[in-house]
């Protein structure tokens, strides 16, 4: 009897921690159907809108090109647009060596900008997992254009490693960097595929139009423009100068410049190392750099062909001595060909000779009255002349 009372005592205690679980679990599907329905009808909104108040394409293309009007005199007027803006256009561009090529386009500032402009278009960014234990981390960016009711997405996983180097990120601060690069990169491209190619290619170009019109008060002294350059980067202007390819300060021009102010903006937010982009050393000499050049240029002719020069020209050698020995032996056996028609020539001529003095030999001996002179002899048959080829000899007996 008392076993039974301890358990329903005990039955007792447990069901009101059972029924606060299901409350619980109540007030928790409860929170979650809400905010299923809030987001539901958010979405049923941004489309509402969308469609009620759709994207003027020839209005962002002014706002962000210009456009030209007749004003009140008949005369043709050009109204800039941002792009046209120095400052904008500078804030506008990346530009970076990569792999040898220096390669230029539009930033992850000016995809934000186009992403507000564009209208009705809305992007968002989704830290999945962060494992430190893994050292990797999954980052999702998705990209919705609403009043095309188009989706783009894209999921990257970031490795946590510092930027420029094989060095594990250990901190938070710099994992945290490191995910926000990557973001960076995986935002502006996939907020720029969502808008219109020519669109992005007409305001590239604009762009560097227009900072190459505003290099003109650098390009005034350009020696001096080289040497501040220099002097920020720590390097000699030497340096400079093969890094734009050009060998005298006057040949520096307006994409120089540019070049120049864009690898400061990508040094300045650390996109880029100037350590890996000019040669280590105080001073640096152009005919040196040029021999390195060269030796590399060799080393990867050798890796593709997978021959040295020197075989290459051997081999050549090679052949242009067997096509002259080749020439050289049509030439002798043209020769031979000469010598043994000269000899068969002669042959000829020689047996016409013996038979000509055989005749006349015959006709002498024939006596002039038969009462003095006994009967002759039978003539012996003449020996047959030998066989006219280019390798008979001629003896004393056959003439």
């Amino acid at each position: 009897m008392e076993g039974t009372e301890i358990t329903k005592v005990e039955e007792r205690q447990s069901l009101p921690a059972m029924m606060a679980g299901q409350s619980q679990l109540g007030t928790l599907q409860a929170s979650v159907a809400i905010k299923a329905h809030e987001a539901a009808i958010r979405v049923a909104s941004m489309v509402m809108a969308a469609q009620a108040m759709p994207r003027d394409v020839k209005d962002i293309e002014c706002q962000l090109l210009g456009y030209t009007y007749t004003d009140d005199k008949g005369q043709q007027v050009k109204e800039p647009g941002l792009c046209d803006d120095p400052i904008f256009a500078e804030q506008s561009l990346f530009a970076k060596p990569v792999a040898g090529i220096f390669v230029e386009g539009l930033n992850h500032d000016f995809a934000k900008y186009m992403a507000t402009v564009w209208g009705n278009f809305e992007y968002e960014t989704i830290e999945h997992t962060k494992d430190f234990q893994a050292k990797m981390s999954q980052i999702q960016v998705v990209c919705w254009d609403i009043q095309k009711n188009t989706r783009r997405a894209e999921t990257v996983l970031v490795p946590h490693k510092k930027f420029g180097g094989d060095k594990d990120a250990t901190g938070a601060d710099d994992v945290k960097q490191e995910v926000n690069r990557q973001k960076s990169y995986v935002e502006r491209n996939c907020i720029l595929e969502c808008l219109p190619k020519d669109l992005r290619q007409r305001c590239f170009e604009r762009c560097l139009e227009t900072l190459d019109k505003s290099a003109s008060v650098a390009l005034k002294d350009k020696a001096k423009t080289i040497a501040a350059y220099a002097e920020l980067f720590k390097v000699e202007p030497a340096q400079i100068r093969r890094y734009l390819n050009i060998t005298e300060d006057k040949q520096l021009s307006g994409p120089n410049v540019r070049r120049l102010a864009q690898l400061k903006k990508a040094a300045v937010h650390g996109e880029v190392k100037l350590e890996k982009i000019f040669v280590k050393g105080a001073s640096v000499d152009l005919e040196e750099l040029d021999k390195e050049c060269e030796q590399k240029e060799k080393e990867e002719e050798k890796k593709r062909t997978g021959k040295k020069p020197k075989e290459k020209k051997e081999e050549e050698t090679q052949s242009q001595s067997e096509s002259t020995s080749l020439q050289a032996g049509d030439q002798k056996e043209a020769s031979s060909e000469d010598s043994t028609s000269a000899t068969s020539t002669a042959d000829a001529t020689s047996s016409d000779s013996r038979s000509t003095d055989t005749v006349s030999a015959a006709a002498s001996s024939t006596p002039t009255s038969k009462e003095t002179e006994p009967e002759p002899e039978p003539e012996k048959a003449a020996p047959k002349p030998a066989p006219l080829t280019s390798t008979a000899k001629l003896d004393a007996s056959d003439f």
